[in-house]
């Protein structure tokens, strides 16, 4: 009887139990910074090939939207919730595809799909800042360029502007919250 007690105790009070408890714990953090820095280097990635191409490639595009699902799946999200995110992604991609009916092309293509991937990543309301950010920027990029050349019609690599307006929408979250 007096050996169990002690065997007990010695249990209760062994060093190793917390690293089990923790050791999950970190690896769950390191994989979540993991994704985040993987998304934020996939979008600076993205800026410098519509940089350099006017293009968005497709496949880039998948790898975000992997993980932004891969982000979703780790922060708990339930169905419902999945589902949410999922139905805001929809709902945002049908605004771009307006505004640019609207405007006559005036986003690409690329863009929208940039866009709703980070939405499911971000959340809509990051989204709609971001879109802001980016947007004022864009049209500040355009007059700038106006002045120059005195052409109306100027192309524009959105993309960096986007990731841009994501990083600020990034920062002040993590300075407010």
């Amino acid at each position: 009887m007096k050996n169990q007690k002690i065997f007990i105790k010695k249990r209760t009070f062994d060093k190793r139990q917390g690293v089990g408890v923790l050791l999950p714990i970190m690896l769950f953090n390191l994989i979540r910074y993991c994704i985040e820095i993987s998304f934020i280097i996939l979008l600076i990635v993205i800026s410098f090939f519509d940089l350099r191409t006017f293009k968005i490639p497709n496949e880039l595009v998948i790898v975000l939207f992997s993980l932004a699902v891969i982000k979703l799946i780790l922060n708990g999200s339930d169905l419902g919730n999945f589902i949410k995110h999922f139905l805001y992604t929809i709902i945002f991609t049908f605004l771009l595809i307006i505004i640019r009916k609207i405007t006559y092309n005036g986003i690409g293509f690329g863009d929208i799909k940039l866009l709703s991937t980070t939405t499911l990543y971000y959340g809509i309301i990051n989204s709609f800042f971001a879109l802001f950010i980016a947007s004022i920027l864009g049209i500040l990029f355009i007059l700038c360029t106006k002045k120059k050349n005195q052409n109306f019609s100027v192309k524009l690599s959105f993309a960096p502007f986007i990731c841009f307006g994501y990083g600020v929408v990034s920062l002040i979250k993590r300075v407010v919250v």
